[in-house]
């Protein structure tokens, strides 16, 4: 009787136990899934006129200038000044605001998403501030730059 009461004991003290283990790996990885991750730069990306002449999605991607903008970066691309949380008051300005990308623009300018959804274009003035996404189309004048993606920290 005593061995069957040790045995059932002991069995329960290993299902606890693993239990347990199952329990801190459960919240591991939901602690993992919630940390914030830091926005570390952003792929842009606009056709290379000296290479091709079409337009739209008829430009291969090798076709393409790309550019990467770190955090704390300036960039000129195609007589354009674009910073990444680092404001300058000629530039674009890129910035990082609760786990989003936000635009502080000191031109005029248009965007819209890519693949085009039917959509039109959403006008923007010089000082306005807006939200960016991947895959966005920023038209200055007849310059087009793609917001190809976003970077975070792994």
């Amino acid at each position: 009787m005593k061995r069957i009461l040790l045995i059932v004991l002991l069995f329960q003290f290993i299902y606890s136990c693993t239990q347990n283990n199952k329990s801190n790996k459960k919240i591991e990885k939901i602690n993992k899934e919630y940390v914030a991750k830091e926005m570390i730069g952003v792929n842009i990306v606009s056709k290379n006129p000296e290479l091709y002449s079409k337009t739209g999605i008829d430009v291969p991607s090798n076709q393409m200038i790309n550019k990467y903008l770190s955090s704390g970066e300036k960039i000129v691309f195609k007589g354009y000044e674009f910073t990444f949380n680092n404001r300058k008051k000629s530039a674009l300005n890129f910035y990082s605001e609760h786990d989003k990308l936000m635009c502080e623009t000191s031109t005029d300018l248009s965007i819209k998403n890519m693949p085009p959804d039917g959509k039109r274009d959403i006008s923007y003035s010089a000082g306005d501030r807006f939200e960016v996404s991947a895959m966005t189309l920023i038209t200055i004048e007849t310059t087009k730059f793609l917001i190809k993606d976003i970077k975070y920290t792994e």
